[in-house]
C-alpha cells in the first residue's frame, strides 16, 4: 500500500520542517511496515513508508536519480502494471535501471518526458517528483483515482499526504468541518466529490489529474479522462474484446515477489478474477489461494443488491478453479470492535458497515498474504446495481444511487 507525505515551500530560502514531516509520516506507519525513509533539501522535504512487493531490496524510498546531468526525486504509492514496457522504451534515451523497482521507472519516466509521463503508464498511484533544476514539483495520480493524494496550501507552502490524519500533523491545519463538508458527507453518502477532502482547506488531487507547484503558485489539469462512444461491432467482437482486456488486467496484476491471493465471493467479477489468476499461476507451477467471507451466526435474507448467498458459490467456484481456498468468519463483536478503526483509517465515517468488516478480514488475510485482487468496482463498470437497470431508479431526477 505504502505511504507518501511532503512539505514543498517554493518561495522560502530553505525548510525547517524535519520534525513536523516526521510525525506527519509516522501516523502512516500503517501503510508501509516494510521500510521507512526521508528526503529534504532546500525548499522540499519528502518522507515514504513502504509496503514492498516488488524489487524487496531495490525498491527503497524516497528514491533519487540523475539524468542529462539534473536531480530527480521521488514519493511513489502506487503499483505499475507495464513496467517492463516502460523500461524499454526508457533504454532508447539512454536509461539503464539500477533496480527492477516500478518506482525507478516512474522517475526516470518524468526525467525523460516531463509532464507527459503518465500517458506512458499503466497501473494505480499517486506520486510526487520534485524537480531541482526547474524548482518545482510534479504531483500526478492515476486515471481512476485508485490511490489517495490529499493536499493543502498553508502560508506559501504545498503539503501532501496519502492520508488527511498526516496533513493535520503540521501546525496550523485543523479538521474544520463546515457546511459544505458535512452536507457533502451526509447528503451524497456514501460518496464524496472526487476532489474534496471533507474538511475545510483539504483537498484531493482529482482522478486523472496531475499538477505543479512552483514559485509561481499551484497548476492542474487533467492528463487523462474517460471518453464514451457507441461500440461499432457485433457480438462476438464485443466478448473477444472484454475478454482481452480484462485477462490482460488480471494477469498484468499478478506480478508480486511476496505471497498473493484472490477475494472469492462466487460472484461473476470476481469468479473471473480467480479463474484466470489461477491459470496464470497454474502455469507457472503455482496454486492461486483464495478467501471467501461470512458473518458469524449470519441467518440469510435476499435483497436488491444480493438475491443469493455467497458461501455455497464461493466454495464450488474454488473447487472448479483448483484453488487453495480460506473460509474467514468474522465474529460479530469483532466487526462492532472495527468500527472505530475503520472510521479513523478512512478518516471520516464510511457510512456503510462494509468498512468494518474489510478492515477485519483483510487483517486476517495479511496474516498470509500481501497482496490481493479482488471484484471491487465491477458492479460499477458492468452496470451491475440496481440503479443501472431498475428504471423507477435510473430515471429519477436525482442522484441514483440515494434511493431510500
Amino acid at each position: 500500500m505504502c505511504s507518501i507525505c511532503g512539505i514543498f515551500a517554493p518561495r522560502g530560502a530553505g525548510l525547517r520542517d524535519c520534525a513536523a514531516i516526521r510525525s506527519m509520516s509516522a501516523t502512516l506507519a500503517h501503510r508501509g511496515p516494510d521500510a521507512s525513509g526521508g528526503f529534504s533539501s532546500g525548499c522540499v522535504s519528502f518522507h515514504h513508508n513502504r509496503l514492498a512487493v516488488v524489487d524487496l531490496t531495490g525498491g527503497s524510498q524516497p528514491m533519487t536519480v540523475l539524468y542529462g546531468g539534473k536531480s530527480y526525486t521521488i514519493v511513489y504509492n502506487g503499483e505499475l502494471y507495464n513496467t517492463a514496457d516502460v523500461t524499454r522504451e526508457l533504454a532508447g534515451y539512454g536509461v539503464t535501471p539500477a533496480t527492477r523497482s516500478d518506482t525507478e521507472a516512474v522517475v526516470y519516466a518524468y526525467a525523460v518526458w516531463g509532464e507527459d509521463c503518465p500517458r506512458h503508464l499503466n497501473g494505480i498511484f499517486a506520486f510526487s517528483v520534485y524537480d531541482a533544476f526547474e524548482g518545482k514539483l510534479f504531483c500526478c495520480r492515476d486515471p481512476l483515482g485508485v490511490k489517495p493524494f490529499f493536499y493543502t496550501l498553508l502560508d506559501g507552502k504545498f503539503l501532501f499526504a496519502s492520508e488527511i490524519k498526516a496533513l493535520l500533523k503540521y501546525p496550523g491545519i485543523s479538521p474544520v468541518l463546515d457546511a459544505r463538508g458535512l452536507w457533502e458527507l451526509l447528503f451524497l453518502s456514501p460518496t464524496i466529490p472526487p476532489e474534496s477532502g471533507i474538511f475545510r482547506d483539504i483537498h484531493q488531487l482529482g482522478a486523472g489529474m496531475c499538477c505543479i507547484v512552483d514559485a509561481a503558485g499551484m497548476h492542474s489539469r487533467r492528463w487523462w479522462a474517460p471518453e464514451a462512444k457507441p461500440f461499432t461491432g457485433d457480438r462476438r467482437e464485443a466478448v473477444e474484446t472484454v475478454r482481452e482486456l480484462l485477462t490482460d488486467a488480471i494477469r498484468r496484476q499478478l506480478i508480486s515477489d511476496v505471497p498473493l491471493c484472490c477475494f472469492l465471493s462466487g460472484g461473476l467479477d470476481s469468479s473471473i478474477v480467480c479463474a484466470v489468476a489461477a491459470q496464470a499461476l497454474r502455469d507457472r507451477g503455482e496454486t492461486l489461494a483464495t478467501y471467501s467471507f461470512e458473518y458469524e451466526g449470519n441467518t440469510y435474507a435476499p435483497t436488491l443488491f444480493q438475491p443469493n448467498p455467497d458461501d455455497r458459490y464461493a466454495c464450488l467456484m474454488a473447487e472448479y478453479i483448483g484453488s487453495d481456498h480460506t473460509v474467514l468468519t468474522a465474529p460479530s463483536q469483532a466487526v462492532a470492535d472495527a468500527l472505530i478503526p475503520a472510521a479513523v483509517a478512512r478518516d471520516y465515517p464510511g457510512q456503510a458497515d462494509i468498512d468494518s468488516s474489510l478492515w477485519y478480514y483483510c487483517r486476517e488475510v495479511k496474516r498470509r498474504h500481501t497482496v490481493a485482487l479482488s471484484g471491487e468496482c465491477a458492479d460499477e463498470i458492468f452496470g451491475g446495481y440496481p440503479w443501472f437497470y431498475r428504471p423507477e431508479m435510473l430515471g429519477r431526477d436525482f442522484f441514483p444511487w440515494i434511493h431510500d
